[in-house]
């Protein structure tokens, strides 16, 4: 009876899970499966801290895909812009 509970809450969490993807856990699997590819990078005003960066969909001038915002890091001087990169779907 205990195991036949176990299974099936088990089987709940994963369903529930595959639901609740996130667009970082979209976008690596994307990348691993070469449905998309690295169209550019620029920058964008804004503060993003170490460790804090985040990932978006995008649908715009470049076709659709995920912008990735992560910090600048490289840049010592300037704190007011981050960088983004698109990753177009092919």
């Amino acid at each position: 009876m205990y195991i036949c509970i176990v299974k099936q809450l088990h089987k709940q969490q994963n369903t529930t899970t595959m639901k609740t993807m996130s667009n970082r856990e979209k976008l690596e699997q994307a990348i691993n499966n070469n449905k998309v590819f690295s169209h550019h990078t620029a920058l964008s005003r804004g503060y993003i801290c170490k460790g804090c960066g985040y990932i978006e969909e995008y649908a715009g001038k470049y076709g659709k895909g995920y912008i990735e915002h992560r910090p600048n890091v490289w840049d010592k001087v300037s704190n007011k812009y981050h960088i983004i990169e698109y990753f177009i779907y092919k």
